[in-house]
């Protein structure tokens, strides 16, 4: 069986809580910890589990758009 996200991301947070807690590997912890809960383990981009776009995705969308339109009319 390969290795999923989720298993890899356990790994890290296990490796993590055998550290000596310094104030930087608790932080390491927090993110490794909320990018669990997140969603990163299912891959792609997390938070956007109902079908969403990121708004760089619309202004991207909207200068193709323009662009095409200008194209289109020459």
């Amino acid at each position: 069986m390969a290795n999923t996200g989720r298993m890899n991301l356990l790994e890290e947070e296990g490796r993590i809580k055998s550290e000596p807690q310094t104030k930087n590997v608790k932080a390491e912890e927090k993110r490794v910890v909320g990018e669990i809960k997140k969603g990163y383990k299912k891959g792609g981009r997390a938070g956007f589990s109902h079908g969403g776009k990121g708004s760089w995705v619309s202004r991207l969308e909207a200068k193709a758009a323009k662009l095409n339109n200008a194209w289109s009319r020459n």
